[in-house]
């Protein structure tokens, strides 16, 4: 005979109250809100997080995606409207980047924004949901790792013009190898030997 396995009782509302609290708490904690749009109803509906990661509260939000749009800065809001679209039409998982102006501060913000759809068994489009996560720390180090670069970059290439350019000859001894080696063309003119010799 085949052993049977009690049924879990059905959720009640308390318990989805705490499942509610700690998917609040977990998103508050990591930063990434979501959002789900139903296509049929229509009816966008966000988290608290997302509307926090906006500087918005509820009821400044009233269930309007140009609510939202408008934190986006001008110049970054076709390419946030152009990736939604993309998801509606095509069902290609959406991720993109972008900038916020909080509404309650004013501050800007990083956000990376996932989408996904629904589709019904004949293939439409039912729902839209996704994930928005505060990446602006992350955006500010690459920001600042990328113009520690471009400054060493400009700093080699004016060393490197300066040793070309200079009448002296310079040259580089490594301590480790015991190796000489030229560091630019006035050297061999100047001393005689070339780098083989020396």
């Amino acid at each position: 005979m085949a052993e049977r396995h009690p049924r879990l009782p059905p959720a009640s509302d308390v318990d989805r109250d705490e499942e509610l609290k700690r998917l609040h708490l977990a998103q508050k904690i990591s930063r990434v809100g979501s959002w789900n749009y139903d296509v049929v109803a229509p009816a966008l509906t966000v988290s608290d997080v997302l509307l926090e990661l906006y500087g918005l509260n509820r009821s400044a939000f009233n269930g309007s995606y140009e609510v939202l749009n408008n934190c986006v800065p001008a110049d970054n809001r076709a390419s946030v409207v152009d990736a939604t679209q993309r998801l509606t039409q095509t069902g290609v998982p959406m991720t993109i980047r972008y900038p916020v102006i909080r509404a309650n501060d004013g501050a800007m913000r990083w956000l990376d924004a996932h989408g996904v759809v629904e589709r019904d068994a004949d293939g439409i489009v039912t729902q839209m949901a996704g994930t928005v996560a505060d990446v602006t720390e992350l955006v500010e180090a690459e920001i600042k790792a990328h113009e520690a670069h471009a400054e060493l970059s400009k700093a080699l290439s004016h060393q490197q013009a300066v040793i070309a350019a200079t009448p002296d000859a310079i040259h580089l001894y490594n301590v480790a190898t015991k190796h000489l080696s030229r560091a630019n063309r006035s050297g061999k003119p100047l001393i005689g030997f070339t780098p083989e010799v020396v």
